[in-house]
């Protein structure tokens, strides 16, 4: 079963110094004990993503003792992974896991929705080329 995703939307600007895990801690603080966050993911979007620190926009979570493979993985690129969403990049791990390729979402959301076609079509061509190796 595929984990919830929570959109976090950031405006603005975080204190110096402030970055994205530590936005995610004090979100899964505020608000893990009534189970809004609990094993989903959270992504960052809006205006204020660009200001943290590192502009990492997807912060991965688990309880202690049930971290998951997958997102260690994700974090050393060496899983594949299909992006969806504007500014989403996806990943392909070729055979031999020697190279990876990635396949990007153009960044503007009006950009993203009026050229989805596109975007779609770039991963399909990509899994035709490469998919039965994947």
């Amino acid at each position: 079963k595929m984990p919830g995703v929570v959109a976090i939307y950031l405006d603005g600007e975080p204190v110096k110094g402030v970055g994205p895990q530590d936005v995610a801690l004090a979100i899964i603080g505020a608000t893990f004990g009534n189970g809004y966050v609990n094993n989903k993911v959270m992504e960052f979007v809006g205006p204020g993503v660009k200001s943290l620190s590192e502009n990492l926009e997807n912060i991965g979570y688990a309880r202690r003792g049930k971290e998951g493979l997958y997102n260690i993985l994700i974090m050393e690129e060496r899983q594949t992974i299909l992006a969806l969403g504007a500014g989403a990049t996806s990943k392909f791990i070729l055979p031999g896991g020697g190279r990876m390729v990635r396949v990007e979402n153009v960044k503007s959301l009006r950009d993203y929705i009026g050229r989805i076609d596109e975007m779609i079509a770039r991963k399909e061509n990509f899994l035709c080329e490469y998919g039965d190796g994947l």
